[in-house]
């Protein structure tokens, strides 16, 4: 039994250094001149692209999900969708690739100790879950980051239509008046509003840059901002109007998901009445009472 779970675990170990191993050599992610930080992963050129074309004919599988029919290609688009299109630079998938590949190690190399001292199946497969759970806290750890960091956008790019608008209504473009935002600030927000306006600079349409800044950041807001300027590209509207409606449309959905928080404060607050403050009233109020009939009989 011994034996056996120490072949097991080592395995496993190998195979998650060989895929490590696997996919820090075969992965790049380009950077297309029309959105600049957004990546995607290159299967080894013509290997991967041939493997590609082969499962075009598939039925139900998604476009954009042809080109990672690999397994290093599904691995890093986990890290991908992880990290965020924003911050998944080749150099920080090979960190987060290191990282799960330390971790795994580290705790693998535990995990044989402690089979080896407790040969039994239900170590074994405690040792297992262990070593998988080592694997994923990276990525859920990046995941957590990457949400963190859109919601302080979210919130962000909801104050900030109501700064946009004055100088739409002075007279300047929207990329003047994102290019000013972006230069007094140091935020998620101020830095996607520059990489927009550099996007247009290097001859991106301003729809196209739109896009990509929604495709980077998906989040209720970003994407109402995207159609408040879809619909001054498509029908003429005036921007500084559609901005000041979103904008209000933002600050009355945002109180309303105030409103719902606070309404749920009741329910949150049973179980801690009944199971923490409940039975300590009872011991205060009816303690004594107690006591003094005890004595009493």
């Amino acid at each position: 039994m011994t034996s056996t779970a120490l072949g097991v675990l080592l395995a496993a170990t190998g195979v998650a250094l060989i895929a490590n191993l696997v996919t820090s050599r075969r992965v790049q992610l380009s950077v297309s001149a029309s959105s600049p930080v957004a990546s995607e992963v290159d299967l080894d050129h013509q290997e991967d692209h041939d493997i590609s074309r082969e499962s075009d004919d598939v039925p139900g599988v998604p476009s954009y999900r042809r080109s990672a029919l690999t397994g290093s290609a599904r691995l890093n688009s986990m890290r991908v969708d992880a990290i965020g299109l924003v911050n998944a630079t080749p150099e920080r998938l090979r960190d987060v690739g290191r990282t799960q590949l330390v971790a795994t190690g580290v705790i693998a190399t535990l995990m044989v100790l402690v089979v080896v001292n407790d040969p039994t199946p239900a170590s074994l497969v405690a040792a297992v879950i262990v070593a998988g759970g080592a694997w994923q806290m990276p990525l859920i750890a990046a995941r957590r980051r990457e949400t963190d960091r859109l919601r302080t956008l979210d919130r962000e790019l909801g104050d900030a239509l109501g700064e946009l608008v004055p100088g739409v209504e002075a007279g300047l473009t929207l990329e003047a008046v994102l290019v000013r935002y972006a230069q007094r600030r140091t935020s998620p927000l101020a830095s996607e509003f520059d990489q927009m306006t550099q996007s247009v600079q290097l001859g991106a349409t301003r729809r196209e840059a739109i896009t990509a800044f929604t495709n980077r950041n998906d989040t209720p807001t970003v994407r109402l901002f995207a159609a408040a300027v879809e619909q001054n590209q498509t029908l003429g509207t005036p921007l500084a109007g559609v901005l000041r409606q979103q904008a209000t449309t933002i600050r009355r959905h945002r109180r309303q998901a105030a409103e719902t928080d606070a309404a749920k404060l009741s329910m949150k607050m049973i179980f801690p009445t009944i199971f923490c403050i409940l039975p300590v009233l009872l011991i205060v109020v009816v303690g004594p009472a107690i006591v003094r009939l005890v004595e009493v009989l």
